[in-house]
């Protein structure tokens, strides 16, 4: 006879088998049980399921991933192993410690008070709130229901049938309280003790878990004889067979749909089955397999334990469409914990082996704004066909950050996911999930940690014709101006310029574009509040122009400049892929970019904004890599409100790498665009805004050396004494690898991260050093198909 599913009563020591060694009379559960025994056997409930013997799960949809805030309280009595757990009629958790032989409570904030149970070596299993406004629990190892008020006084109740092992428990739509237990059979007690039982299934098990269903009936599992049984409170019984076979139906509840729910542990399913016996079935995926206790949640959703040592313990949330949401477990050691919704609405659940009671806050609200310590806006966005959206969320800090991102869409509607970024790590979120598909959005991603750093990666078939990909990072606050110093409406570019409002006002916009050798040109237009709008340039200003823009408004705002392109360059090279910058806050006298190559297969440009109502004289330093040459410099006239396009293969020739400072006595805006076929294999294009000084410390969020994937990190030092410079990476697991490099005076360092950092990572870094540089990093790519690179500089600190 199978008892667990995979192992025999006779030679197993999980709980289940140690159930079935008392019915069919292979063992003794009570001489098992004793004080310091308890936990161990407890914890021993589904130790098949970390057995390598558990056959793979079927292969089944990727969940969305998701991530809630987790609190833990440290039960008092070390040992306790909380083993059940239920919202009580006082507002509080209760909960059940068969390794300490106590019933025990915690407020919502963490206060705990323990009650000692009655009997000793009693084995407390399962728990209920009352219809009397006390709490009941099964004693399975003596055999009795027990009712404890609020106030910890017991009352304990002898069962109709000695040594039938009660094991789960719930209040019934008729006031009373109904148990399961060996020997095929369903108790009920009425709140003074009366009892009765029921024999219930036609074949050959115990009843397992036991749930009031919305019908006014009493519903429960039947594990190994892979049924669910319904009982009426007259005593009326029906079973309903579960199509797949060996499932292991494990735990039910009432769903908030008016049907009840059921975890197939073995069968890798969530299980519905209507109030007339009709069962749906709904496949995990691997990552969420062997589920086991579910709860209803006051979300309208089904909340359910899962996994195991070997894939990590999760929340589970499915939708009653079948849905699922996987929440990962961390800094716990679950073993299938007790599910159960508070009264707060969050869901709560024990931690047998850390000994703990959880609160897992699936969403908590964004904090007020004076509690912001790290802030990000992105303008861009989109979730449409052929786009695919990231965030990348860098904690260079040694706690964990508390982040929320909020998706902000053209109608003025939002989404707002939180996320716990955890120590020294790098966090990807997947935006097409958390969006949904087809929306164009901007994000704001806040936390209250500082040093959190934010980028957007987005990949891209663009038209059906144009892949390639964009990577910026956010925008640190809100602005009135922003400036672009690159920007074209010539054949083959698509350009557009996306605004953010977050604000409670309508934001009047004025675009006031500088044409090349065609002077300014403005153009007014507006964004709702809370919104976003997106406005295609060539619409604007027609054909054939090469642009720069100062973008203001009379609100605070946040604006960013894609562009999609087909580049036909200095030899009709026929590139595809895309751009995009945050737009720059203000001009400045100096500007600096680190990255810059003329080498075979790249085309590098300088695009100069003069805003300023007479022209003005810039200065430039060529700083080439190391063994290069000597810096080279030139000087440029820029016209009154207009913009000058360089190509700087021209100015310096082929085959070298260069970094660039830009200077003027008069403020004006850069950019550098680069355009590429890189290694003859991958063609694209990406582009920076320059940045206005050099830093001793540089932060980024993204970065991977995937396959498909080559990152560099380009270090620029401008000035006369040599830099010592320290690269730390931070892995998405939490593991911190450290390089160090040395960039001479006056010149130009390009490092390879795949043979830095190694390879098949995903990694945020800061780049520290002993003199003020610059760094960017640019990343060249072939993601699923679509080829292409982008580049950032850098957060400077």
């Amino acid at each position: 006879m199978k008892a667990c599913g995979y192992w025999t009563p006779e030679i197993c020591n999980c709980y289940d088998c140690q159930w079935r060694r008392v019915r069919f009379g292979t063992g003794n559960l009570g001489g098992i049980l004793n004080k310091t025994k308890i936990i161990s056997v407890i914890c021993l409930l589904a130790i098949t399921l970390m057995s390598a013997a558990v056959p793979a799960p079927p292969v089944s949809a990727k969940p969305i991933s998701g991530s809630g805030r987790i609190t833990e309280y440290s039960v008092p009595t070390e040992g306790g192993g909380p083993y059940s757990i239920a919202a009580g009629p006082d507002g509080n958790i209760w909960f059940t410690e068969p390794g300490s032989n106590k019933i025990g409570k915690v407020t919502l904030t963490g206060e705990f008070t323990e009650y000692e149970i009655p009997t000793p070596y009693c084995d407390p299993m399962d728990i209920t709130a009352g219809p009397d406004g006390s709490l009941w629990f099964t004693e399975f190892n003596s055999s009795k229901i027990c009712k404890v008020t609020v106030s910890g006084e017991f009352t304990e109740y002898n069962t109709l049938t000695p040594d039938c092992s009660p094991w789960a428990i719930t209040a019934g739509p008729d006031g009373n309280i109904w148990f399961s237990q060996f020997g095929n059979k369903i108790g009920k007690v009425t709140p003074t003790g009366g009892f009765t039982d029921y024999t219930v299934l036609t074949g050959p098990d115990t009843p397992r878990s036991i749930t009031a269903g919305p019908d006014g009936n009493i519903w429960f599992t039947a594990d190994l004889y892979n049924k669910i049984g319904r009982l009426t409170p007259s005593g009326a019984y029906a079973e309903f067979g579960i199509p797949t076979q060996n499932c292991q139906p494990r735990d039910i509840t009432a769903g908030p749909d008016g049907n009840l729910w059921f975890t197939e542990t073995h069968g890798y399913r969530i299980g519905k089955i209507t109030p007339d016996g009709e069962i749906t079935e709904y496949l995990l995926p691997p990552s969420m397999s062997f589920p086991n206790h579910i709860t209803s949640g006051q979300d309208g959703n089904i909340w359910f334990s899962c996994g195991n040592d070997e894939i990590g313990f999760k929340m589970g949330k499915a939708t009653t469409s079948g849905e699922f949401t996987e929440y990962p477990i961390r800094y716990s050691e679950n073993l299938f914990p007790d599910v159960t919704t508070g009264p707060d609405g969050n869901i709560w659940f024990t931690d047998m082996r850390g000994n703990k009671i959880c609160k897992f806050l699936v969403n908590p609200e964004v904090p007020p704004q004076d509690q912001w310590q790290s802030t990000f806006y992105f303008a861009e966005g989109c979730t449409g066909a052929n786009f695919q959206e990231y965030a990348c969320l860098q904690n260079p800090g040694e706690a964990e950050a508390d982040t929320w991102v909020t998706c902000m869409f053209p109608d003025g509607s939002s989404k707002t996911q939180y996320y716990p970024v955890a120590p020294t790590s790098r966090l990807t979120v997947d935006i097409n999930e958390l969006a949904g598909a087809d929306r164009e959005l901007s994000l704001r991603i806040i936390s209250t940690s500082p040093g959190i750093v934010a980028e957007r990666p987005m990949y891209f078939n663009y038209m059906d014709k144009w892949a390639g990909g964009t990577d910026v990072v956010g925008a640190t606050g809100l602005s009135r101006d922003w400036y672009f110093a690159e920007g074209t409406t010539r054949c083959g570019f698509d350009e557009y310029v996306t605004v953010l409002n977050p604000g409670d006002r309508t934001a009047n916009l004025t675009f006031s574009y500088m044409l090349e050798g065609a002077g300014e040109r403005e153009i007014e237009a507006s964004v709702g509040p809370g919104s976003r709008a997106t406005f295609k340039t060539m619409d604007q200003i027609g054909p054939g122009f090469d642009a720069s823009l100062h973008l203001s408004s009379d609100q605070n705002i946040v604006a960013e400049r894609p562009v999609y392109f087909d580049y036909q360059g200095l030899a009709s090279n026929n590139w595809t892929g895309g751009h995009d910058v945050v737009g720059a806050l203000s001009p400045a006298n100096d500007w600096y970019f680190a990255e810059g190559t003329t080498r075979t297969g790249f085309e590098e440009w300088l695009c100069i904004q003069n805003p300023n109502d007479s022209s003005i004289k810039i200065d430039a330093i060529y700083q080439p890599g190391e063994g290069q040459g000597n810096p080279m410099t030139e000087t440029y006239s820029v016209p009154a409100k207009e913009r000058l396009t360089i190509s700087v293969n021209k100015e310096i020739g082929p085959e070298k790498d260069a970094s660039v400072y830009l200077s003027s006595a008069e403020e004006f805006v850069a950019e550098r665009p680069v355009y590429f076929n890189y290694h003859g294999v991958w063609d694209g294009g990406h582009n920076v805004t320059g940045v206005n000084a050099p830093a001793a410390e540089w932060l980024f969020a993204e970065g991977t050396t995937r396959p498909g994937f080559d990152e560099w990190l380009c270090l620029q030092n401008p000035g006369d004494k040599g830099a010592r410079v320290r690269v730390t990476y931070f892995t998405a697991t939490g593991e911190v690898l450290s390089k160090t490099h040395k960039v001479p005076a006056d010149t130009r360092v390009t490092v390879n991260v795949n043979e830095d950092a190694g390879e098949d990572l995903d990694i945020s870094a800061k780049v520290t050093s002993d003199e003020p540089i610059i760094v960017e990093r640019p990343v060249y790519f072939n993601y699923h198909g679509w080829t292409g690179g982008h580049d950032v500089i850098g957060l400077p600190l």
